[in-house]
This record gives C-alpha cells, sequence and structure tokens, in this order.
C-alpha cells in the first residue's frame, strides 16, 4: 500500500540579499512541520528555493560589476548555507534560472494562452521599482509604494496582460467552497474583499528587461518576474519535465508565505492555475511578520537579525525551539535576544535536560546503566497523582500533540509537550528515587524510574521535529538509535524501553547559560 504524500513550500525567496530571521522562521516552520508529516508516515515533499530573476537581481549584480548569473550562482550558496546552519532537511531547492524551470513556465504559459487569456496591450501606471510590483491608482499613497514606502514610478511601456478580471467570479466560488483554503480565517476575508473590489486584468511582462525568461514569440518582453516565479511550486516537482513525479505530489497540500505577499499566492496564483487549468493547491498559510523589540525588520532602522550569528552563537535547535514555541504561527511575533536566552535557560537546560539527564544519572547510578524493569508499578505512584499515571499522561498528551501539530498550532504542541515534561519532574521529585535507593525498595525504585526513562523517551520523539540535532543526541544516551523515527505513532507508544538494555554515556546537551 503506497504513502499518503505531503507536500509543503516555503516562499520561493528572492535572491537580491542574504537571509535574515524573518527567512530562517518560514523555512524552520516548512521543516519541523515536513519532519513530523514523515514521523506519521506519509510521503513528503519539501520545497523551497531562490527566485533569481528580475529587475532586482539585474541591478544588484550591477553593482557589483558581475553578471546576474555569477551574482545568483554566489547568492545561492548563501541560501543553501542556511539551510545547513539550520538543519533543514528540504527535498528540492528549487532556482529559477534552471533549465527545468524554464520548460515548465513556457509550457504552463503556453496554457494560458490557448486559453485566450494572455493578450498584448499597453501597460501605463505605476511601478515600484524595489518591489517589483505593479500598482493601482488607489494602492499608491502620496507618490509611494504602500508596501516598502519608497516613491514610485510612471510607467507606460507596451506590454502582455493576464485577463485576471475572468477569474474574479471562479475565484469567489472556490473561497466559498473551500474554506480551508487560505489560512488563517481573517487572511481568507483579506484576499475576498481585495477579489470583491473588482479585479484588473495583471501586466505578466517586463519590455527591454533581459534578466528574466522571454515570452515565446515576443522578442524583447520577458515574463514579469512575480508571476514566473510562482511557477517554481510546479517546475520544482516536474512540471514540464517529469509527469510522473509531478502527478505523485500535485496538488500542493501546505504553502507557507508571509503576509505580505498574500496578493500573488491567494489570488493570482489559482488564477493562473484556474487559467492553465492546473488543480489548485489544498491550503496556503500566510503566517505575520517577526519583529524585533516590538519593530518591524529594516535595514534603514538598522535591527535586521542575522541568522547565522544566532546559530552560531546559541545552536540552531535552540533558535528552533524558541521561534515556534514563542511565536504563534500566524500572527506576529516579537524577536529579542533576551527573550532567547530565557528560554533557552528555562525550558531547555532546566526543564527538558534535567529530566532527561538526572533519569539517566539515576539508572547509571542504581541500576549499573540498565533500563530496569517496569514490572507491574510501571505506572508508579499513580495513587498520590490526581492527574493519573505517567503512562496514561503520555498518551493524552500525544494526542494534544498531534492534533495541535495537524492544525499547524506549534506553540500549542509545545506547551502539551512541556506540561508533560513539569509533570515528568514533579513526579520524581514526589517518588524521589534516592529516597527508594536508601531504603532498599529497589523493585519500587525500577518502577519509578522506568516510568521517568520512558516518558523521557516519549517527550524525546515528540520533540524531534521541533530540536532534531539535540534529540537525536539524547535519544542515542538511551542507546537508541539517533535518527528520526519511522512511525511516530508506533514510537510514542508505552513500553519502547526494553528493561535489561544498556544506556551509552550521559552528559548534558542544553548546558544554562549566563
Amino acid at each position: 500500500m503506497s504513502k499518503s504524500t505531503f507536500y509543503i513550500t516555503t516562499p520561493i525567496y528572492y535572491a537580491n540579499s542574504v537571509p535574515h530571521i524573518g527567512n530562517a522562521y518560514t523555512t524552520i516552520v516548512a521543516d519541523v512541520m515536513s519532519r513530523y508529516k514523515r514521523a506519521m508516515g506519509y510521503d513528503v515533499m519539501f520545497l523551497t528555493g531562490m527566485d533569481e530573476h528580475g529587475q532586482k537581481v539585474q541591478s544588484a549584480a550591477a553593482e557589483k560589476g558581475v553578471s546576474p548569473q555569477q551574482y545568483v550562482d554566489e547568492m545561492a550558496q548563501v541560501w543553501k548555507r542556511l539551510l545547513l546552519e539550520f538543519d533543514i532537511k528540504n527535498d528540492v531547492f528549487m532556482r529559477t534560472t534552471e533549465p527545468r524551470h524554464k520548460k515548465g513556465v513556457l509550457k504552463f504559459l503556453e496554457r494560458m494562452m490557448a486559453k485566450g487569456d494572455v493578450y498584448k496591450g499597453e501597460y501605463e501606471g505605476w511601478y515600484c521599482k524595489f518591489e517589483e510590483n505593479f500598482l493601482t491608482d488607489l494602492q499608491v499613497q502620496d507618490g509611494k509604494c504602500p508596501d516598502c514606502g519608497r516613491p514610485v514610478d510612471r510607467c507606460r511601456e507596451p506590454a502582455f496582460f493576464f485577463a485576471l478580471s475572468k477569474y474574479q467570479e471562479p475565484l469567489l466560488e472556490h473561497y466559498d467552497a473551500h474554506p480551508e483554503f487560505i489560512r488563517p480565517d481573517f487572511r481568507m476575508n483579506e484576499a475576498r474583499r481585495f477579489v470583491e473590489q473588482g479585479l484588473r486584468d495583471l501586466c505578466i511582462s517586463r519590455a527591454k528587461l533581459e534578466w528574466g525568461i522571454e515570452i515565446p514569440g515576443a522578442k524583447g518582453y520577458t515574463i514579469y518576474v512575480w508571476i514566473e516565479a510562482l511557477m517554481n511550486y510546479l517546475t520544482g516537482i516536474g512540471f514540464g519535465t517529469d509527469d510522473e513525479l509531478f502527478e505523485r505530489y500535485w496538488p500542493c497540500d501546505l504553502h507557507l508565505l508571509g503576509k505580505d505577499i498574500l496578493k500573488f499566492h491567494c489570488i493570482y496564483w489559482p488564477a493562473m492555475l484556474m487559467s492553465a487549468e492546473v488543480p489548485l493547491p489544498k491550503s496556503l498559510y500566510n503566517h505575520g511578520w517577526l519583529c524585533v523589540s516590538d519593530r518591524k525588520m529594516s535595514k534603514s532602522v538598522g535591527n535586521v537579525v542575522d541568522p547565522f550569528y544566532l546559530a552560531s552563537e546559541f545552536g540552531p535547535d535552540a533558535v528552533r525551539y524558541f521561534l515556534m514555541r514563542d511565536i504563534q504561527f500566524g500572527q506576529d511575533g516579537n524577536f529579542t535576544e533576551d527573550n532567547l536566552v530565557r528560554r533557552y535557560n528555562s525550558d531547555l537546560a532546566n526543564d527538558l535536560s534535567n529530566l532527561i539527564h538526572r533519569s539517566l544519572s539515576m539508572c547509571k547510578k542504581y541500576f549499573d546503566g540498565r533500563i530496569p524493569s517496569g514490572g507491574a508499578g510501571s505506572d508508579a505512584g499513580s495513587d498520590a497523582d490526581s492527574d493519573g499515571a505517567m503512562p496514561q499522561k503520555c498518551a493524552s498528551t500525544f494526542r494534544a500533540y498531534c492534533r495541535a501539530m495537524d492544525d499547524l498550532d506549534f506553540r500549542g504542541a509545545l506547551v502539551t509537550v512541556w506540561s508533560l515534561i513539569s509533570s515528568a519532574n514533579v513526579f520524581i521529585d514526589r517518588e524521589s528515587p534516592w529516597a527508594l535507593y536508601k531504603q532498599g525498595e529497589v523493585e519500587k525504585l525500577g518502577a519509578v524510574l522506568y516510568s521517568a526513562l520512558e516518558t523521557g523517551r516519549i517527550i524525546l520523539q515528540m520533540l524531534q521535529p521541533f530540536v532534531p540535532s539535540a534529540a537525536s543526541k539524547m535519544l542515542s544516551q538511551f542507546g537508541l538509535p539517533a535518527q528520526p523515527a519511522d512511525e511516530l505513532h508506533q514510537q510514542a507508544r508505552w513500553g519502547g524501553l526494553l528493561a535489561g538494555s544498556r544506556i551509552a554515556l550521559v552528559s548534558p546537551v542544553f548546558v544554562k547559560r549566563k
């Protein structure tokens, strides 16, 4: 029986600058979700990559005195390094200068043309060079771009248009039929309002801009970068080059995107897919911005956070955990280094590391490093525990964890796991294994320690998508294989630790920072 598939994408990141912490955040979210789905038995495809065409890239290359291709080749190495630094396990890194992308784009455009949805005319209106965005009179405020605040130019040039207005009603009908299509709900309402105000046909070309994909039969016209780049979600999985691969994973289960690119993804993109007669993705999730000390990141303000510095200073797992724990996915989030340090010390070094390290240390001290038998008393302490025995707590926690993960509530999933960590630490303190050892109650001591160790093992299985390296290191100290679980449902069941098996060298993975 073949596995169910799950296809997830990040936005395709623009190649005109180096990554910032907001880019890392979105990519980490995608990695956490893809790791979770793999652990739950899905056949996962995780795509990220780099949008390499357009005016901004051409200008950035000219400023450096290199060709656009050389510029994007160098930038691609920087973006790939981000994936390595944060232990991102993507399946595809898509670059829009690749031949397979061009081939797929031309096939897609030919379908739109065959439908009669692309025509030649003249564009006259506002254009923001920095955002590479065509703007209406209503959008422009005091001669400035509503997104970046920079002055816009009045543009007039022959152009090709996509008959976007033709898809106004089909879009609204799709929104009504598929309320899960755009999430969170308030973003669906935002998209709906935009469409209901009336859609104008969309300019999809640039004249005299060489750095792009040329429109077939129209020398001197390249495809507008925002139109062409969207197609990477198709070309990255074989559209136009590998029909079998494409049919295996499309339609996409989850596009992740920032709220600032909602219009392109939630309005233009589905309309384009309707035109080309390609099935629409199942869900587009628009998350908020990552602010720094309550201010939006900006080069001019000087508060752009370097993710490479954070990974080097705190380790990738600590940064991954902080971003998933402190930010409610879908809302704007706030980053400060002080909050990261506090979360590192309280949650990772104190709560989690304390539970795992002291459980393993007592196993080594009292049972010569061998997992004790849980015996009939593997739920030791349940009489005194009004919330139920540890096996039951683990089972109920796992169910709540799965519900939260399936709903993209990463903070909720971690809060649930940390509640179990707290319960396990309280359980150890209450049962006092050190006292049981002194009293010679070996059987009960074994049952208590088995419960603590087994709870720790199940906790680490749930934490692997979030802190993969640290979780693997801790699991290896249990004497278990240090690789992701193939079937998380099985791995989270009580009784995975075998009595008599030997633990490995014990050492804390997270050490408190001063």
